[in-house]
């Protein structure tokens, strides 16, 4: 069966040009000598020598595993939209295919050149990478909406719950989409994954060492884990609440678990301490005749969806569309016991 991609790979031409004309110029310029400068050091002095074939097959392949990821996050992005929005993601590929492409370009001439100092070039660096991303924003511009199958986007709540009951009536497969990303978080991401590495990264320069590696990898991580936001999905039989595009799952409820749901107004500071996944016990936060403990999931706003588990526990998760939401929840729920 062919699977269709829902993000066009025509969005990644700029990386792939990049990629094909670093091909080229590698051809243009072999044969080159056995054993040539692979690392430099701050001052542009080399420090380590080998086999270029060493060094460009680790520039092309991390080229390609950019584009490779570019490719995969675009059509997670392309899969859990509701509506055409400008997509961040296409545009990393683009940026860190072009630096690879102008360093390794220039690595050649300094070898063909037998040039005994390094000099990186910044201006050729950031000529190539505006110009890309800025083809690589236009093409997201010019990228139709392709909207996923199956994704329930009714305006009206009456019409929502009808659409949800209909789609678990008939045993079709169906789900219901929501995010919360204010740009806030996009920034966050974009400094833990960026700032981090631009901080520590000249240090690799010298040595590798795990005290290096380990921040670039943690900041990157966490920066690639947070792009996206907060992301709420009900589908089939569960409530899923996952961050980021990746989707990390931080909160899982099957339906038939739910013993109610309602649209809850809440103080994020006052009774959360903040935003993001958070703990508190607010005074609302009432199961079964005690006041309970609330693990919360929101980055922005002052309602959500309270939802409490046939056990008695409670969660409250964050909704630009707190009705809507909960009106699915409630709908899923309700259905989903009705049957089975």
């Amino acid at each position: 069966m062919k699977h269709k991609l829902y993000h066009p790979l025509w969005i990644h031409l700029p990386a792939i040009s990049l990629v094909i004309f670093t091909c080229l110029r590698i051809i243009q310029v072999w044969p080159l000598p056995d054993r040539v400068a692979l690392h430099f050091d701050c001052y542009g002095y080399p420090n380590r020598w080998g086999n270029p074939c060493e060094a460009l097959i680790v520039s092309i392949g991390i080229m390609i595993v950019f584009i490779a990821m570019g490719v995969f996050f675009s059509e997670i992005w392309a899969r859990q939209e509701t509506k055409k929005s400008f997509n961040w993601v296409a545009l990393m590929d683009e940026a860190i295919v072009g630096i690879l492409a102008v360093t390794t370009i220039h690595w050649l001439d300094v070898i063909q050149q037998q040039q005994a100092v390094w000099t990186t070039p910044w201006a050729a660096i950031a000529a190539v990478v505006t110009g890309v991303i800025l083809a690589g924003a236009v093409l997201e511009r010019l990228r139709p909406f392709c909207p996923y199958p199956h994704i329930v986007r009714a305006e009206d709540a009456g019409d929502l719950a009808e659409a949800v009951a209909d789609n678990i009536r008939n045993r079709q497969a169906w789900a219901y989409l929501e995010t919360q990303n204010p740009l806030y978080v996009s920034i966050i991401s974009l400094v833990l994954a960026v700032g981090m590495t631009a901080l520590f990264l000249p240090l690799l320069w010298d040595t590798v060492s795990w005290l290096t590696v380990i921040p670039i990898v943690s900041s990157v991580s966490i920066g690639v884990l947070l792009y996206g936001g907060l992301r709420v999905q009900a589908a089939r039989r569960q409530l899923v609440v996952c961050l980021g595009i990746m989707g990390l799952r931080l909160l899982r409820i099957p339906f038939d678990e739910i013993a109610s749901a309602e649209v809850q107004t809440f103080n994020p500071l006052r009774e959360f301490g903040g935003w993001g996944l958070r703990f508190g016990r607010p005074q609302w936060a009432l199961s079964g005749g005690k006041r309970r403990g609330v693990w919360a999931f929101y980055f922005r706003g002052t309602q959500g969806v309270k939802v409490v588990r046939n056990d008695g526990r409670i969660y409250l998760i964050g909704s630009d569309h707190p009705e809507r939401l909960c009106v699915v929840i409630r709908t899923a729920a309700s259905m989903t016991s009705q049957n089975g």
